[in-house]
């Protein structure tokens, strides 16, 4: 089999990678270069915080799994002088305002059926455990490997006080 793949960034050459491991022969076309575009400038997070049961989450899971392992494979192929693989494990927080406490326990709820990490923390927990998310929150719900919770992470996750996902969450200021 013969394929072209279109696009030399974390995707692509992941799927080409892929791809000839199975046999084909594989050309890698790009304008720029290896990870010169997008994948060299985004954060590249997948993320499973705000994410309930269906395909996207699935989705986010599986590719989690999938980069942890590829990135754990490039280091140990990794030759003397080589940089190391940027891959960073980080967690999440999705966090509500009073009153919609009993939403983000059902969330998490939801979560943990499908396999993801979602520990519930109530107001003080959530103050204790990061400094970036002293607002008037009243409960938390995070998937921990770090926790934290950025500005800029809580601007990209929350707009005007709700989340991707429909719940109540921390105003972006």
């Amino acid at each position: 089999m013969r394929v072209i793949v279109i696009g030399a960034g974390a995707v692509g050459a992941a799927s080409a990678l892929a791809l000839a491991e199975a046999g084909a022969e594989v050309v890698v076309v790009d304008r720029v270069g290896v990870a010169g575009e997008t994948s060299s400038r985004c954060e590249g997070n997948i993320l499973v915080s705000d994410k309930g049961p269906g395909a996207e989450a699935e989705l986010a899971i599986v590719a989690n799994r999938a980069w942890r392992s590829l990135a754990e494979r490039l280091d140990d192929e990794r030759g003397p002088g080589r940089p190391a693989t940027e891959f960073e494990a980080k967690g999440g927080i999705v966090v509500a305002f009073p009153g919609g406490e009993g939403a983000l326990a059902d969330f998490a709820g939801t979560q943990r059926g499908i396999g993801i990490r979602a520990v519930e923390l109530d107001a003080p927990e959530l103050r204790s455990s990061s400094r970036t998310c002293r607002t008037r929150s009243a409960a938390a719900s995070t998937t921990p490997t770090t926790r934290r919770c950025s500005r800029a992470s809580r601007r990209r996750r929350c707009s005007r006080g709700r989340c991707a996902s429909g719940r109540s969450c921390a105003s972006p200021r």
